[in-house]
């Protein structure tokens, strides 16, 4: 029988190297529920606090890039409300143009520059 030290040395490698999400859960019920009783309850914290650390780190990561994601989103909305309303005053102003209206006043209205207006 291994003593309380190995079991948790052991116990802390299998979590370091774990990756599945399912698994570290099914760890830290293992250690809470099988090994407390086995393990001093200072060790039992340690492993405990070992597997949060590590749900932490990954939820962490996914937040982050969940977050990275959302904020690409966004600026892209914006840049096609921007090229939207662009293209909008683009067509207005063509309009304006075959009834006859100056160009410096399409110009002043819609903020286009002249190339803009004539394309």
């Amino acid at each position: 029988m291994k003593t309380t030290e190995e079991l948790y040395t052991n116990l802390k490698k299998v979590i370091k190297k774990e990756t599945n999400e399912k698994n570290i859960k099914l760890l830290e019920n293992i250690i809470k529920f099988i090994y407390k009783n086995k393990l001093e309850k200072n060790y039992t914290n340690k492993l405990i606090n070992e597997i949060a650390k590590k749900s932490q780190k990954k939820k962490g990561g996914n937040d982050m890039i969940l977050e990275m994601i959302e904020n690409e989103n966004k600026a892209l909305i914006r840049k096609g409300r921007r090229e939207g309303r662009k293209e909008t005053l683009k067509n207005i102003a063509k309009k304006m143009l075959k009834e006859k209206v100056d160009i410096d006043f399409i110009m002043r209205m819609t903020g286009l520059t002249k190339e803009q207006i004539l394309k």
